[in-house]
């Protein structure tokens, strides 16, 4: 009896008749119409599931149905051609249950295919479920699993967990009067507006042919909110009721406590709960201002699958390197936490992804895994060389000479190939000339071979380029899963661009195809991405064809993440549409935006930060794709993308550092005591940045090399205008002062041809830079001292000018280098 599930309408006394045939006296054989009695008197009930793993469910259960609900409704109108405001696409539901007087108000969140997070009282659970025919569902959490049905009733919800049921009450509120079931409305036997009383009929509906008799739950003046003849469904509000007495209304105590897990008693907890309620009179509790501790997904597995020890942690990398980045392919689907739980979770998930990405024993963990599971199918032979080749480079995983050997492991497998093609063809030779058909069970071990050694030779090509080349792969797939779907959107108003991904669908089109038809030849072709655009993608992104089926795949530990026919069928779907499902998924995905761009802007954030994880300039073609987003919601990407590639393409700071400093020191001439200017003068006119690097040199030990940086430093500061001349001069604590005349923008455009041929910097060559070195010793000019003495000036250029304009437009400057503050203030 208790492998017997009844699902129905109605409630059963099938668990209370488990209950009694277990009991003592039954198994005993001392039962008789007395004991029966006294159970009756007792009101025993029927085993109950525990609270939270009810209310867990059934927020699940309410929460599907309503997505589902939601998502089809979207669906139907835009095979008619029309949209929906995307804002109805929401991956959040509210959920609020009360039992036992105590409500609980559940949060829930679908973050993948199969997953869903549940949030009460700032704390987060994550739980896996599996749909079921019959409107089943199995829940799995931790590490347990539990099948389910739940009916929604008028006044609630009935959920059955491994055939134990609990109920769930609505928010009651007398008011609102309802439906029971689903009928017809006959008639109300009470006039709009008129007085009610208590359990007074206020209206007739009609139940398979039954007419119900539908009561006042309280004394009030009722509304009616449907006519006669109206097709009613459980829980539809039939009219209104005002109250005389406000105070009928109860207000259900709002449950304060944890999500505890499944397995711990529930009891107590709930009643020390109601006793505080009671002693403080309290009728709501507010939830705290703290910040919510959100458990991720990663947190969630290593506190399940840890087992301690130094190298547990390390044991589970593969496991939580699949996690990060099947998490990370699902918000760029549109599946995403809110706020503040996504910044926590975009944190963790972000930097433990880039930690596993770094690991080099991240394949070795990965191949011990597929070796594991194939033990019972790969030859003795296989096995052993593959365990053999795994140990190799576990000894060796951290060596600069040593790397993942991807061709070894081909070998392996190719040499037992070609062991088996030269069997299978002695013996083809033989049955031909013995005139015997040749046994086929060697053609069959070849077939079964390969297609067990699938998902090895997919690592072997995933890790042929070592660590560094594997995240090139796993970076570059996340940039172009966010490019192919935002190209879409990147061109034309939103309408459009809708109009146009339905313009491609085969079941939107048959359904209206003159309006689609003539829709794509209004719009300009914003398209999918070009074919060179497409192949490439091809090659890189992993993929799935159903977005929910093959994301609840990808999430299976067992699964191969980078699967080459899921990296085409990922990108297929996404850059060409084929049906209205498609479209809704990338409508889905694009109504997240928000959290996709945090998850883009995070992942170049940390690539600049640890350049030395991929090479930068192999990002290009991805993070190019991202520029060309020209839409107003995509500028902090495309900004974000295009600086990355000016940082990629920018040498390293120590290569600058050295690459400047060879060519103060090569433009020193010891012989004639002079500068090459030509050097000094690539460094002004040079298009990279140099300015960090400038200042590195105006405390150079090279007195000649600090001083002709100071004088970069201000010619490349005054670009925009004309110098008129600069002036060196020796301060009483041996630091080098500069002195410049320049003129205002309106008076360099004026300049006769005379100043144009004089130079772009107003001053003619070998005069400022070249008596540096030879008029130093004759400089002996004090400034901020009590005593100075002037020495013989130095030579510079001077441009004249007509008028008073030199006077007017022309301004001064002044610089000067100090080790610490004390020196400059002397």
């Amino acid at each position: 009896m208790k492998e017997l599930s009844i699902r129905g309408d109605f409630l059963t006394t099938v668990e209370y008749l488990s209950k009694i045939l277990e009991s003592d006296n039954f198994i005993s054989n001392t039962i008789d119409t007395e004991w029966l009695d006294k159970m009756i008197a007792s009101k025993d009930h029927a085993e109950k599931p525990n609270t939270l793993l009810g209310v867990t469910c059934t927020s699940l259960h309410v929460a599907i149905q309503h997505f589902d609900k939601i998502f089809n409704n979207f669906r139907s109108h835009l095979e008619r051609g029309q949209f929906l405001p995307s804002a109805s696409l929401s991956n959040v539901h509210d959920v609020n249950l009360i039992s036992d007087g105590i409500m609980f108000v559940i949060k829930v969140v679908r973050t993948g295919g199969n997953w869903f997070h549940l949030i009460c009282n700032n704390q987060l659970i994550c739980v896996e479920v599996y749909r079921m025919s019959g409107g089943g569902l199995i829940v799995s959490h931790e590490n347990a699993s539990y099948m389910t049905y739940c009916h929604e009733l008028s006044h609630g919800y009935r959920t059955v967990i491994d055939n134990r049921t609990c109920l769930f009450e609505k928010e009651q509120d007398p008011s609102v009067l309802r439906s029971p079931s689903t009928g017809k409305l006959i008639q109300f036997t009470v006039d709009d507006g008129e007085h009610l009383y208590e359990n007074e009929v206020y209206a007739l509906i009609e139940i398979m042919k039954l007419v119900l008799e539908l009561r006042s739950p309280a004394t009030g003046r009722i509304f009616h909110c449907r006519s006669p003849g109206a097709v009613l469904e459980p829980g539809m509000q039939i009219a209104k009721l005002k109250l005389d007495d406000l105070s009928r209304v109860k207000r259900s105590s709002i449950y304060s406590g944890r999500l505890v897990p499944f397995n711990q008693p529930l009891v107590d907890e709930i009643s020390e709960q109601e006793t505080a309620q009671k002693e403080s009179d309290v009728s709501q509790v507010t939830s705290t201002s703290t910040m919510p501790k959100c458990e991720t997904s990663v947190e969630r597995d290593e506190r399940i699958f840890m087992t301690g020890g130094a190298d547990s942690s390390n044991d589970r990398l593969h496991f939580r390197f699949s996690v990060c980045l099947v998490e990370c392919y699902q918000v760029l689907c549109g599946y995403a936490l809110p706020q503040p739980y996504f910044d926590q979770w975009l944190d963790t998930t972000v930097t433990t992804l880039v930690k596993c990405l770094r690991d080099p024993h991240l394949p070795l963990l990965e191949l011990r895994a597929l070796i594991s599971q194939l033990t019972s199918r790969l030859p003795a032979s296989v096995e052993k060389a593959l365990r053999k080749l795994a140990n190799q480079y576990c000894d060796q995983a951290t060596s600069v000479f040593f790397k993942f050997p991807s061709d070894r492991i081909i070998d392996i497998l190719q040499q037992y190939i070609a062991k088996l093609q030269s069997a299978h063809a002695n013996k083809v030779k033989y049955a031909s000339g013995s005139g015997v058909l040749p046994n086929s069970s060697v053609e069959a071990t070849l077939v079964a071979f390969q297609e067990a050694t699938e998902p090895l030779v997919e690592l072997a090509e995933r890790y042929r380029h070592g660590v560094k080349g594997h995240a090139l792969k796993v970076i570059s797939n996340i940039l172009y899963l966010y490019s192919v779907v935002e190209n879409h959107f990147s061109v034309g108003q939103f309408d459009r661009c809708v109009s146009n991904l339905l313009s491609r669908c085969v079941d939107c089109a048959s359904s209206n195809p003159g309006k689609n038809k003539r829709g794509s030849d209004m719009m300009p072709p914003t398209g999918p991405p070009s074919p060179q655009m497409l192949h490439n993608s091809c090659q890189q992104l992993s993929g799935f064809g159903n977005t929910e089926e093959l994301l609840s795949s990808l999430a299976l530990p067992g699964s191969t993440l980078l699967s080459r026919e899921r990296m085409d069928q990922l990108l297929r779907t996404m850059a060409e549409p084929s049906r209205v499902r498609d479209v809704l998924n990338l409508l889905f995905s694009h109504h997240q935006l928000v959290y996709k761009n945090a998850l883009v802007l995070k992942l170049i954030e940390v690539l600049r930060s640890q350049q030395n994880l991929v090479l930068l300039k192999e990002l290009t073609e991805p993070l190019t794709q991202l520029t060309s987003l020209g839409k107003v919601e995509h500028a902090t990407v495309a900004l974000a993308a295009r600086q990355f590639l000016i940082f990629a393409q920018t040498p390293s700071y120590e290569l600058r550092l050295n690459q400047v400093e060879s060519i103060f020191l090569s433009s020193i001439d010891n012989c004639d005591t002079s500068f090459d200017q030509d050097k000094l003068e690539s460094l002004i006119n040079a298009e990279t940045f140099l300015f960090d690097i400038l200042m590195e040199f105006l405390y150079h030990r090279n007195q000649l090399v600090a001083s002709a940086a100071l004088e970069v430093y201000v010619r490349r500061s005054y670009m925009a205008y004309q110098l008129r001349s600069v002036q060196h001069s020796m301060l009483y604590s041996g630091e080098t002062f500069v002195q410049f005349k320049f003129l205002l923008p309106n008076v360099c455009d004026n300049q006769n041809q005379r100043e144009k041929q004089a130079g772009r910097f107003g001053i003619t060559r070998n005069k400022s830079l070249n008596v540096l070195h030879e008029d130093r010793r004759e400089s002996e000019t004090k400034i901020g001292g009590s005593k100075s003495c002037n020495s013989t000036p130095r030579r510079y250029s001077v441009i004249g000018l007509s008028g008073g304009a030199s006077k007017i437009l022309e301004r001064s400057g002044a610089m000067a280098v100090f080790e610490t503050l004390e020196k400059a203030e002397l």
